[in-house]
């Protein structure tokens, strides 16, 4: 990198171009684009600008980017031009997932163990050994539930064999 420093070595011109950068009149007739149409043959060539190294944050890049984009007619004849917004009532976000069919893994959960729980209250035949080995397999998924959900609020309790039953409302 500071190789030009030392005695005797000519700086590269790659160097050179750090140290004396380009004039501003260089670098507009370096991002001019060729005009169509000075040659049959020809196909028209737009220089290529180099967003990567102009010293512009990434904001600016993409607002560029996208400007020229929109210069060249690239968004006008995008379905649903010109009709209004829907804007859903509430959470922006869930509503997007909710339109998408998209469930978090957490509510995927929820949806087991309540599934679980109502097949379990339905059959009541079952013994209390095969209760407690089912409530052994709930109380994982409700493990897995309590370190997915996004607020502590949403945690349940495991289930016991006294208070299953009365947990199924919560589930529900």
């Amino acid at each position: 990198m500071f190789a030009w420093f030392k005695r005797g070595k000519r700086p590269s011109a790659s160097q050179t171009e750090i140290a004396n950068p380009p004039t501003s009149d260089a670098l507009e007739a370096e991002n001019k684009p060729v005009v169509a149409g000075t040659q049959e043959d020809e196909p028209a060539v737009v220089s290529p600008r180099q967003f990567w190294n102009s010293g512009l944050s990434s904001n600016d890049w993409m607002a560029e980017m996208y400007n020229e984009e929109l210069k060249k007619g690239a968004f006008d004849h995008l379905p649903g031009k010109g009709k209004p917004i829907e804007v859903p009532d509430g959470d922006i976000t869930n509503s997007i997932l909710k339109n998408a069919n998209f469930l978090p893994d957490w509510l995927t959960l929820q949806h087991e163990i309540r599934d679980d729980l109502q097949k379990l209250a339905r059959d009541e035949r079952r013994d209390n050994s095969m209760i407690e080995r089912i409530l052994q397999g709930i109380n994982i998924k409700i493990g897995k539930y309590n370190n997915l959900v996004p607020s502590t609020v949403l945690q349940k309790r495991k289930l016991t064999t006294e208070n299953w039953k009365q947990q199924i409302d919560n589930w529900a």
